[in-house]
C-alpha cells in the first residue's frame, strides 16, 4: 500500500500523532481489558442484585460529585489554557504552579466536606429503598468518597502533561486502579466467596466485607492519581505552591470555568434523575430476580458500551485536542478544520464497525457477565441495542466539544447539554411509567436520541466558528461505512446465529467461554467482511488509519 503523499515535516508531524494516538489507544485497551476482568469478578463476586445496587451507587458518588465540583472544568479548561500559557516567557510554569495550587486546594475542601455529607447524598440518589440497603450504601460511601480528592488529582496531573504533549502516563495510569481494585475482588473472593445473585443477606455485609471492597476501590483510585507525580518530570515540570493567584491569567479559566461547572450541574441532575428512576424500578424486586435492572446492571452495560468509544475516540481527540488549541491560539482555522475532518472520520470508521459489533453480539457480550439466567441476558442485550445506536453520535459529540473547548467556547457546550437534559429528563420519567423490566431500555433508548440531538447541535455551532470542516465530506464518507458495517453485520449474524448466540442452551450463551469465543470468531469474521466492504467502497481513512499504524513501527519508513 502506498503511504498518503505528505511533505517530511508532515510526515513527521503525521507520524508523532501516530505515535501518540495508538499509544494512548493501547494503554487504555490494557486498562479497559483489565476493567473487564474487574467487571466480571465484581459480577461473579456480588451480581447485580441488593448489595451490588449499593455498591453502584456509593462507588458512582465520588465520580460524579467530582464532576459538580472540578472535574468537568479542569478537562475541558487545563489543556487550552496551559497552551496559551506556554507562550509567555516562563513557559506557563507560574499559570501551572498557580493553577495546581488552587486546585488541589479546592479538590481536598471538596472531599472532607462531601465525605462528611455521604449520608445526605446517598439519600438523594436512592428511591423507596429499604432501610439496610441504604445504610450498607452509606457506609460504602463513607470509605469510597475520598476518591473525590483523587480524581481531581489525577485530572490534574494528566491535563498539564496532556497540554505538554505527554499522552502515555494519564492513559496507562488506570492501568495501576485497575489491578488493585481485582487484587482486593480476588481476596473477597477468597476469604467470603462468591454470591453471583446477591442472595447473602445485607446485614451479613457489615464490618469486612464493605471495608475490603469499598477500600480497595478507593486505594485503586489514589494509586492511579499518585503514579502520575512521577512523570511530571520528563514534562520539565518542577511543582512548588504558589499562594498568589492575581496577575497570572487565572481569570480566563474562571470565565470558561463557569459555564462547564454549569454544564456539569446538568448531567448532574440527570444521572439524578436516571438513578433514582433506575432505583425506583429495583426498590420491590423480588429475591433471586435477576433480570430486573437496576444501577448497577446498567453499569456493566454502559462499561461494554463505552469501551470503543474510549479506545478510539478518546485516544484521538486526547491527541487532536491539542493541535485544536494550538491552531486556534495562532489563527490557523485551515489546519483546524482539515483536523477536525480528518479525526472525525478517522474516528468513524471504528465507531461505526463497533455500532454494528455491540449490536450483532450483544447477546453473548452480555453474557460474560451475567449469571446463567438468559432472561438477565435478555434483559441487558435489550439496554445495550439502543445504546448502540447512539455510539457514533456519542464519539462525533465529544471530539466537538474538546473543538469547542479548544476555541474557548464552553458557553455553547452548556447551551447543547441544556438542550440535551430537557429531551432526557422527561424521557428518562416516562420511562419510570413502562413495565419495570423495561425501565433500562426506556432510559437507553432516551439516551440514544439525546446523543444524536447533542452531535447535530455540536456540528452546527463549531461550524459557524471555524467555517464549514467538510461537512459534506464527513457524510459521504459515513455512508459508505453504514454500508459496509451492513455487509458485516449479516455475516457477523449468521455466525452467531449458527453458534447458538440467541438461545439460553446454544453454545454462544449457554456458558461463560462459549460466549467468549463466539464473539471473538463472529467478531472476527464481521471485522474481515468490513474490511473488504471498505476497499470496494474506496473509503481512504482506512489506509490513512493503516498507513499511522504503520507509521508507528520503528522498522517502517514514512515513504
Amino acid at each position: 500500500m502506498t503511504a498518503p503523499s505528505v511533505s517530511p515535516a508532515d510526515g513527521d508531524d503525521r507520524s508523532a500523532r501516530a505515535r501518540a494516538s495508538l499509544t494512548l489507544a493501547a494503554g487504555t485497551l490494557t486498562s479497559r481489558i483489565l476493567g473487564f476482568v474487574r467487571t466480571f469478578l465484581l459480577a461473579v463476586t456480588i451480581g447485580t442484585v441488593n448489595a451490588a445496587d449499593a455498591f453502584g451507587v456509593a462507588n458512582q458518588l465520588p465520580n460524579t460529585m467530582y464532576q459538580l465540583t472540578a472535574g468537568g472544568v479542569l478537562t475541558a479548561v487545563l489543556v487550552p489554557q496551559i497552551v496559551q500559557a506556554t507562550r509567555s516567557a516562563d513557559g506557563g510554569s507560574a499559570y501551572i504552579n498557580r493553577i495546581s495550587t488552587l486546585a488541589i486546594m479546592l479538590f481536598t475542601a471538596s472531599a472532607a466536606v462531601l465525605t462528611l455529607c455521604s449520608p445526605l447524598l446517598i439519600a438523594l440518589y436512592t428511591h423507596d429503598w429499604p432501610a439496610d440497603r441504604v445504610a450498607l450504601a452509606t457506609a460504602m460511601a463513607y470509605l469510597c468518597m475520598p476518591q473525590v480528592f483523587f480524581y481531581g488529582l489525577y485530572a490534574l496531573l494528566g491535563g498539564v502533561l496532556n497540554a505538554r504533549s505527554v499522552f502515555g502516563p494519564y492513559t496507562w495510569a488506570p492501568v495501576a486502579n485497575n489491578l488493585i481494585a481485582i487484587a482486593g475482588l480476588a481476596a473477597f473472593l477468597l476469604i467470603y466467596g462468591a454470591d453471583s445473585t446477591g442472595v447473602v443477606p445485607i446485614e451479613d455485609w457489615a464490618g469486612g466485607r464493605t471495608l475490603l471492597l469499598a477500600g480497595s476501590a478507593t486505594i485503586g483510585v489514589a494509586a492511579q492519581a499518585l503514579i502520575l507525580f512521577v512523570f511530571w518530570r520528563k514534562a520539565n515540570i518542577r511543582f512548588r505552591p504558589d499562594f498568589t493567584f492575581r496577575h497570572v491569567g487565572l481569570g480566563a479559566t474562571f470565565v470558561a470555568a463557569g459555564w462547564i461547572l454549569a454544564n456539569v450541574v446538568i448531567e448532574a441532575i440527570v444521572g439524578l434523575v436516571q438513578s433514582n428512576v433506575l432505583t425506583f424500578a429495583s426498590a420491590d424486586r423480588a429475591a433471586g430476580d435477576v433480570a430486573l435492572i437496576g444501577n448497577q446492571g446498567m453499569s456493566y452495560v454502559f462499561l461494554v458500551y463505552v469501551l470503543p468509544h474510549s479506545i478510539i475516540a478518546v485516544s484521538i481527540a486526547t491527541v487532536y485536542f491539542t493541535r485544536f488549541s494550538h491552531w486556534w491560539s495562532t489563527g490557523d482555522l485551515a489546519s483546524f478544520r482539515a483536523d477536525f475532518s480528518r479525526s472525525t472520520r478517522m474516528i468513524g470508521v471504528a465507531s461505526v464497525f463497533c455500532t454494528a459489533a455491540l449490536i450483532v453480539l450483544s447477546f453473548s457480550i452480555v453474557r460474560m457477565f451475567t449469571t446463567h439466567s438468559f432472561a438477565q441476558v435478555s434483559a441487558m442485550a435489550g439496554i445495550l441495542i439502543p445504546m448502540s445506536f447512539g455510539l457514533v453520535a456519542y464519539s462525533f459529540f465529544f471530539l466537538t466539544m474538546r473543538a469547542l473547548y479548544a476555541v474557548d467556547d464552553t458557553r455553547s457546550v452548556f447551551v447543547i447539554t441544556a438542550i440535551s437534559a430537557a429531551v432526557r429528563i422527561p424521557a428518562y420519567f416516562a420511562a419510570g411509567l413502562l413495565n419495570p423490566y423495561w425501565i433500562a431500555s426506556g432510559i437507553a433508548v432516551a439516551t440514544t436520541t439525546a446523543c444524536w440531538i447533542e452531535a447535530i447541535a455540536g456540528f452546527v455551532i463549531l461550524r459557524r466558528r471555524i467555517g464549514a470542516p467538510g461537512g459534506f465530506v464527513i457524510v459521504r464518507t459515513h455512508v459508505r461505512l453504514l454500508l459496509a458495517a451492513a455487509g458485516a453485520s449479516v455475516a457477523g449474524w449468521a455466525v452467531s446465529f449458527l453458534l447458538g448466540a440467541y438461545r439460553a442452551d446454544g453454545f454462544g450463551n449457554a456458558t461463560i467461554p462459549g460466549a467468549l469465543l463466539t464473539v471473538v470468531l463472529a467478531g472476527s469474521v464481521m471485522a474481515g467482511v468490513y474490511v473488504v466492504f471498505l476497499r470496494v467502497l474506496r473509503v481512504q481513512e482506512l489506509d490513512a488509519m493503516v498507513w499511522l499504524i504503520r507509521a508507528r513501527l520503528p522498522h517502517r519508513g514514512l515513504g
